[in-house]
């Protein structure tokens, strides 16, 4: 499970400080590594896809809340739930 807060995000016409909450399937050797991954392709995914911007004196923060090992992706829809989205 992962929380994302402070999203400055394209929202109709204006942008819009937003936070997020999803879950994430991704193939790792170890929990450190599942971490810097997820975090790596859910701010490319916001920027391609959700218009993310970026401000440098006021980023984005991602928190890997829970990491799960599994056996096997047996079951589970990939790559994950989609962006649950919430007015920061």
């Amino acid at each position: 499970m992962v929380r994302g807060e402070n999203c400055l995000l394209q929202v109709e016409n204006a942008p819009e400080k937003l936070g997020f909450y999803i879950t994430s399937y991704l193939k790792a050797k170890n929990p450190m590594e599942a971490e810097h991954l997820v975090v790596q392709v859910l701010m490319n995914e916001l920027k391609a896809y959700h218009h993310l911007k970026t401000v440098d004196h006021d980023p984005p923060r991602i928190f890997v809340e829970k990491i799960e090992e599994l056996e096997s992706f047996d079951g589970i829809e990939l790559p994950g739930s989609g962006f649950t989205f919430f007015k920061a």
